[in-house]
């Protein structure tokens, strides 16, 4: 693991003494990033993961409403346990959520949206 100046956790399987004195765009897989003293998963970790590797998963249906809903980035009601989900198409992984205040709204990256 490798967390970066940017606050960002890549996974990596050099040793990052290595590129000392380079400039690295990507040092390995990244897998989630520091805010404010937390950790949020980012889309690429989402992608790899299979639903039963996650402890809250939300799965919905080709055509179930909140699926559009969610590729637009918003939101709907659930009144689950806080924190983030991952969200699933038909068992697919599509991205994560974050579930809190009586609903889940989408955190599906803003350059993907539709």
């Amino acid at each position: 693991m490798l967390l970066t100046k940017t606050d960002d956790l890549y996974v990596t399987p050099m040793d990052p003494k290595l590129w000392e004195g380079l400039h690295v765009l990507r040092p390995g897989w990244w897998v989630a990033s520091l805010r404010h003293n937390k950790i949020w998963p980012d889309q690429a970790l989402a992608m790899a993961l299979r639903p039963e590797d996650v402890r809250d998963v939300v799965d919905l249906a080709q055509h179930d409403p909140r699926l559009a809903n969610y590729l637009r980035g918003g939101f709907w009601p659930d009144r689950g346990p806080a924190g983030f989900v991952l969200i699933t198409v038909d068992g697919f992984p599509v991205g994560w959520a974050k579930r809190g205040d009586g609903r889940v709204r989408s955190r599906y990256p803003v350059h993907l949206r539709g």
